[in-house]
């Protein structure tokens, strides 16, 4: 059974106020039954469940990322329990490569798009449900951001949750992942 704590990222000065309110360098996990993923950034693996059930890591995801979520929501469908310690803390630093627009930007997208790849590869009904859904939500996060414009902060929330949205539909419209890791920025 893994377990999965929270890492509290702090960021370079000059970050703009609206990427720290976000908190887009935060891995969260909603505290609800089941938890159907992870991530490998802070995490405890029982590696006899990990050998028992023959699973790794997909390489095919080594240059777009997502290869842990890929691992862990495997897990939970072999029977793996996944299990959230909020008060086991890691603090970590964000590179100032990684307080930008655009960088927050690629990731709510490519975030998106390994959702849909990871439905589509193991739950075909949720991920059709989600190709179905995602045209509404970007509509819906659109429209938010609007309404939340006196508050700067919560109308980029909006529109990048609008961003990750519009990721699981261009995975399924065919574009390719986007590739996060192994070229330089």
């Amino acid at each position: 059974m893994p377990f999965s704590v929270p890492a509290r990222r702090s960021t370079a000065a000059g970050t703009p106020d609206w990427i720290k309110q976000g908190d887009y360098h935060s891995n969260r996990i909603t505290e609800t039954e089941p938890i159907t993923t992870g991530y490998t950034s802070n995490v405890l693996i029982d590696m006899a469940f990990v050998r028992r059930h023959g699973l790794r890591f997909a390489p095919d995801l080594g240059r777009t990322g997502g290869e842990d979520t890929m691992f862990f929501h495997a897990m939970y469908h072999k029977g793996g329990i996944l299990k959230y310690a909020s008060c086991a803390v890691v603090y970590e630093k964000v590179v100032s490569s990684r307080v930008n627009r655009a960088w927050v930007l690629r990731r709510r997208y490519r975030a998106g798009q390994i959702r849909a790849l990871v439905s589509y590869r193991c739950d075909p009904v949720e991920y059709a449900r989600l190709s179905l859904t995602a045209p509404f939500k970007v509509v819906v996060c659109v429209i938010m951001s609007g309404f939340m414009i006196p508050s700067r902060a919560r109308a980029i929330w909006w529109l990048m949750r609008g961003v990750f949205h519009w990721g699981t539909i261009s995975y399924a419209l065919g574009i390719r992942v986007h590739e996060e890791y192994g070229k330089s920025t």
